[in-house]
């Protein structure tokens, strides 16, 4: 059996700066701004500055999506208000596409949160069954 392990993964940004404080400050990754690396467990984003002459850049951040399973439904509300006080500390203006939703489905809850990039972060956890 083999015994690889991935790179990092190059996430291209309109604005490697917030991209870097998002990851930071909602998800707690590690930074390296001398690098530009966001670290946390097995992931590693290296944070690249869009290539406005590549024409498909702003699609492709649109077609990647992360997902996650949290294992408390307490967590999804940590994470919203962290996303939530971090659009308040840095501001927010029409223009950008950073926004949070919630569904609430039969048996989870979801919380999407979109970057500056229009990257979707989605994080999940399990609704209890309650016994009666």
């Amino acid at each position: 059996m083999m015994n690889d392990e991935f790179g990092s993964v190059f996430l291209f940004s309109q604005d490697r700066l917030r991209l870097c404080d998002f990851l930071s400050e909602v998800l707690d990754f590690e930074l390296d701004i001398e690098s530009q690396r966001a670290c946390r467990g097995p992931f590693t984003f290296d944070i690249k500055d869009s290539l406005s002459s590549h024409p498909s850049t702003a699609a492709s951040s649109e077609s990647i999506a992360f997902s996650f399973q949290v294992k408390r439904l307490e967590d999804l509300d940590i994470f919203s208000n962290k996303f939530n006080f971090f659009l308040y500390r840095k501001g927010q203006n029409s223009s950008m596409v950073e926004r949070i939703e919630v569904q609430l489905l039969k048996t989870k809850k979801v919380l999407n949160f979109y970057d500056i990039d229009n990257r979707l972060w989605r994080f999940e956890a399990m609704i209890p069954c309650e016994n009666q």
